[in-house]
C-alpha cells in the first residue's frame, strides 16, 4: 500500500513540475511576444525650417522622395535621408525633377492649407532620418532597425478632424 502511495506522491510530484514548466514557457514566450511587438517607434517633431522648405519647394537630394494618398491629392510627403531604408508599401516614391513638389503641395493646397506643417522624422534614439509634409496630426512611426523604418502610419482625416474639435 505504500508502495502504491509513493508513486502517487511521485507522478503529482511529476504532473505539478511539468505545469510548472509549461507556465514558465508560456510566459516567458509572452512576455518576449509583447516586448516584440512593442518594438521602437520614432516620431515627428515640428519644424518651421522644415515647412518653409517644402513651401518654397526647395528640395534638398539628400532625401528619397515619397508621398502616400491619391497622386492628385496627396495626403503627405515625406523625403527620406540616403542610407535609410523604407519597407512601407504605403509610401509611393517619386522623382522630384519629374513631379514637381510645388505641384504636390499646390494639389496638397486643395484643403484648408493652414493646418500644413513640417516636421523632422526621427528615431528612438532622436536621430533624423527624414522630412514630413501633411495637414495629418502626426503619425505612428515604427522602427526595424537602425535606420530601417517599418513603417509611417499618418493619421486618418477623420483623426485629426475630431482631435482639432476638441482642442478648440
Amino acid at each position: 500500500m505504500k508502495n502504491i502511495q509513493n508513486k502517487q506522491s511521485q507522478d503529482i510530484n511529476i504532473i505539478k513540475k511539468s505545469i510548472g514548466l509549461v507556465l514558465s514557457f508560456f510566459l516567458i514566450s509572452t512576455f518576449f511576444a509583447i516586448t516584440a511587438e512593442a518594438g521602437s517607434y520614432g516620431q515627428l517633431v515640428r519644424s518651421n525650417k522644415v515647412s518653409h522648405e517644402f513651401k518654397t519647394g526647395k528640395i534638398s537630394t539628400a532625401y528619397s522622395y515619397y508621398y502616400t494618398g491619391w497622386r492628385g491629392e496627396p495626403d503627405a510627403i515625406i523625403g527620406i535621408i540616403e542610407g535609410t531604408v523604407l519597407k512601407s508599401k504605403l509610401w509611393k516614391p517619386f522623382d522630384p525633377e519629374k513631379i514637381s513638389i510645388r505641384t504636390l503641395i499646390q494639389q496638397m493646397f486643395r484643403r484648408d492649407s493652414s493646418n500644413f506643417y513640417g516636421a523632422w522624422i526621427k528615431d528612438d534614439r532622436g536621430e533624423v532620418l527624414g522630412i514630413w509634409f501633411s495637414d495629418r496630426d502626426g503619425a505612428k512611426i515604427k522602427m526595424a532597425g537602425d535606420k530601417q523604418i517599418a513603417y509611417i502610419s499618418p493619421k486618418t482625416r477623420s483623426q485629426t478632424r475630431f482631435r482639432s474639435r476638441n482642442n478648440n
